[in-house]
Parts: C-alpha cells; structure tokens; sequence
C-alpha cells in the first residue's frame, strides 16, 4: 500500500526521517511517497492565520493530488492538515483512507469551530492520540464512535547529551506556550524564590507579573531550548488544560535528557508520569503543591537522580521509535 506524508516541516524534503525509515524497512508493503511542505509551521502561535489556513490548504491539495496518482492513502500530522485533507475528500466523495498521526486538537472549541470540526473530519478513518483520555473526549466532541481512535505513546528518538547540569547557577526550566499555567507557577516560586527560566512567547506569559529573579526567553533555537533543560536542575511543565494534551512533548525530553520533571496532573501527562517514580505529577492550579514540589526536588539530588533515571530508562524502554513502529504499521495495514 502506499501512503503520501504529510507533514508540515519544510525540512522534510526527502524519507531520511529515522521514524518513517523504520517503518518502511519493517514493512516492505509499505511505499511513502513525501508532500513536503512549503512554509512554516509555527506550533508556538496563538492561532493560526488565514494565510496559515491557505498554506495548509494547499499543501493538502498537493497530497491529495499524488493519492489519486498513486492511488494511495494520506498520513497527515497535526490537526490542520486532517481538516484540510478531510475536507478534500468529502468533497470528492472518494474513498481515500486517511490517517491522522499525532492528532491534537490543543483545545476544545465552541459550537461554531465545533461544527466545522464535526464536518471536516467526519471522512477521517483513523486518528491516533497520544493521550488515551482524548479517544473520549475526542470521540464525544467530533461526535465520532470511539473506534475511530487510537492511542499511542508519543515517542522519541533517544539523543545524545550535549551539555551538563549548570551547578555552579543552578536553576529551575518551564518551557513551552500551548495552554501553560505560568501564572500558578509564578506564584509558587514567588514564596521560594528559586532562580527559575521560562521560555515561551509573550502571549503565554500576557498580563503576568515577572519577578526579578525570574528570567524571560523566546525566539531560541531548538537547539538552545535542549541545552536548557539539560543545564537545569528541574524541569516544571505547569498546565491549564483539562481537555486536550499538552505539553508532552516538553515532558519526555526532558525524561529522555535524564532529568527531574514536575508536571501538572492532566491528560496529557498521567499516560508518562508515574507520580513519584519517573517524575512528579501536581494538582491543576494548587499553588502549594506544585511549591512543595519544586521544594522537595531542588534540596534533596539522591530523589532528584532517582526520579531521573527511571523517567530515562522509561523513555528508552516504552517510547521509542520500535515500538511505535509496530502500532503504526498494525494502523495502516487495517486501514488500508
């Protein structure tokens, strides 16, 4: 069978990504055709513009023509290019199978994006969550059989460190913009007054008070953003969300990089922290516990360096590239 890719990096020009390769090597019934993309996606911004929406359109278009030329199925990432593509063959009235991969709609919205949802990924075949809670809360919002989901494990190549923990300074990393609780966070440093560095973009951090001993960055590279977390003593993934997932992929790099995690108690965690064992799962909007939290990790380094290498080790064992290999091709030789 063969499946176009479609994936909104502009990097991906050809199939030398260590995932899909692996899929196709243990597959040989598999055949990946690429649909790069010709602009960025930008998974920081608050929402997505027209000229996005026009971008994901066309780049749909362009997967949706090579499936009729290759008489092929559609992968897609994220959850524009599903609505895109959906839209495409529900107009068609073709039978394409498509496959959403790594299907997030990052928040719950009201009637009328509710219904534009419902209609556009109605002809979807196959999302794949990596939170098992979404199969639900996906499956009532779209008013879809739950059947249509599919959960698994976000995975992670394992990378090689390239920096240490900075002990001299030491200080504590909340990163990322999607649905981040940085006003509770904020409070609870305040009554600790560890060093603490976010990085994010301004909207997430709108209307807060800043402290002085708190450090703001944004625009960093992908690069700069992994030596942080590895230079830091704990990582803090505070969230506001009950009903999508998010901050997951901050979460496991972080456990791949062998460090403490401390994260908000939501759906987009529960499925990759065992409280107390590979890291720390906190109460939504509790101040005091995510404060006793950081102040249990940051004066004790024997839990700190347990608590890290069991969240490693889980990484390495559960979330790798194999065994989401092997979902992923049981996936679509079912749908195909």
């Amino acid at each position: 069978m063969k499946w176009i890719l479609t994936a909104p990096y502009p990097c991906m020009k050809q199939l030398d990504n260590d995932f899909w390769t692996l899929v196709r090597d243990k597959d040989k019934s598999l055949d990946f055709i690429l649909s790069p993309a010709n602009y960025s996606h930008d998974g920081s911004r608050y929402q997505s513009s027209i000229k996005d929406w026009k971008d994901y359109w066309l780049h749909a278009t362009d997967a949706w023509t090579k499936a009729q030329e290759n008489e092929a199925g559609i992968i897609t990432e994220f959850p524009q290019l599903p609505v895109c593509a959906g839209i495409r063959k529900r107009l068609s009235m073709k039978s394409t199978p498509i496959v959403a991969w790594t299907f997030n709609l990052g928040a719950l919205h009201g009637k009328h994006k509710k219904l534009l949802a419902r209609s556009a990924l109605k002809s979807i075949n196959k999302f794949i969550v990596h939170s098992s809670a979404e199969i639900i809360n996906y499956s009532q919002y779209l008013n879809l059989p739950a059947s249509r989901f599919e959960f698994v494990p976000l995975h992670k190549p394992i990378m090689v460190p390239t920096a240490t923990e900075n002990n001299d300074a030491p200080f504590i990393l909340a990163m990322g913009s999607a649905n981040r609780d940085y006003a509770i966070l904020l409070k609870a440093i305040k009554t600790l007054k560890y060093p603490l560095t976010i990085v994010a973009s301004p909207h997430a951090l709108s209307g807060l008070d800043i402290p002085t001993f708190v450090t703001v960055k944004s625009n960093l590279s992908l690069q700069e953003c992994r030596t942080l977390v590895q230079k830091a003593r704990i990582n803090i993934v505070p969230i506001d969300n009950e009903s999508t997932a998010s901050g997951q992929v901050t979460v496991i790099e972080a456990m791949m990089y062998k460090k403490a995690v401390i994260a908000t108690d939501t759906i987009g965690t529960r499925d990759y922290i065992i409280n107390g064992q590979t890291g720390f799962l906190v109460r939504p909007r509790s101040e005091k516990a995510l404060a006793d939290s950081i102040e249990l990790l940051w004066s004790n380094e024997k839990l700190r360096s347990e608590v890290a290498s069991n969240a490693q080790e889980y990484v390495k064992t559960e979330l790798n590239h194999q065994k989401a290999t092997a979902h992923l091709i049981q996936i679509l030789n079912a749908t195909a």
